[in-house]
């Protein structure tokens, strides 16, 4: 009898069973996305109350919700028709939530790209703006996109990427800040000697964490005096 059953039983192959494991994993993935593109589609309807800017900055109030495949919403009130702007239309937006006011400009970094940067610091002199990146973890791999939405699932690492604007023209601020030094505060020599001293940190290192948010302010400072 054991014989028999032995017999009847169907073998799997160990490549038949790496085929098995594969599809699992696919399809877990598969539904992870589907959630996250729910939870995302839920967010998305979300309205805070703001401004937008048109591209001669001037400012309308309404109601605006950010939109996951990019730009946003916008309407004057609940009954209102909504309007779908990116940088095409308008130059940036704000709005209020948890008793922050956030500030968002659409910059031109590369010829004909735009990304949409948050305004961190902003001053006729030199204007600093950040984009926050998660990466996300998958069995499939990792992803990196803008954040805007917190991640809902899977393991996540979140990093800053700072941008600084001086005479209309917004450059990436990496590894090469030392490079650019005289070139960004060379009106400012006192800070110019700061960061070469390394009171700021490594100068290699610099351009990560806070650090920029500081010499920024710094430069600001000493070009407007109280």
């Amino acid at each position: 009898l054991k014989n028999h059953m032995a017999h009847q039983l169907p073998r799997f192959s160990s490549r038949t069973l790496t085929k098995t494991k594969t599809m699992k994993r696919k399809l877990t993935f598969i539904l992870i996305m589907i959630s996250f593109w729910a939870n995302a589609q839920l967010i998305e309807t979300e309205f805070y109350h703001g401004k937008v800017y048109d591209k001669t900055g001037k400012s309308i109030e309404g109601l605006i919700s950010l939109r996951s495949s990019g730009g946003i919403q916008f309407k004057i009130d609940k009954e209102s028709k909504t309007q779908f702007y990116d940088q095409k239309q308008i130059s940036g937006f704000e709005f209020e939530e948890d008793g922050e006011l956030n500030r968002y400009e659409y910059k031109l970094i590369q010829k004909n790209i735009y990304k949409l940067l948050k305004v961190v610091e902003k001053n006729k002199y030199i204007n600093l703006y950040n984009l926050k990146i998660v990466k996300s973890y998958s069995e499939s791999g990792i992803s990196g996109a803008p954040l805007i939405y917190p991640i809902m699932f899977g393991q996540s690492d979140r990093y800053t990427i700072y941008y600084i604007e001086k005479n209309n023209v917004t450059i990436k601020v990496g590894r090469d800040l030392g490079k650019n030094l005289n070139t960004l505060f060379s009106d400012c020599p006192s800070l110019v000697k700061q960061i070469k001293n390394e009171e700021f940190g490594v100068v290699r290192n610099i351009w990560q964490g806070d650090k920029i948010e500081e010499i920024v302010r710094t430069y600001n400072k000493c070009n407007n005096p109280i």
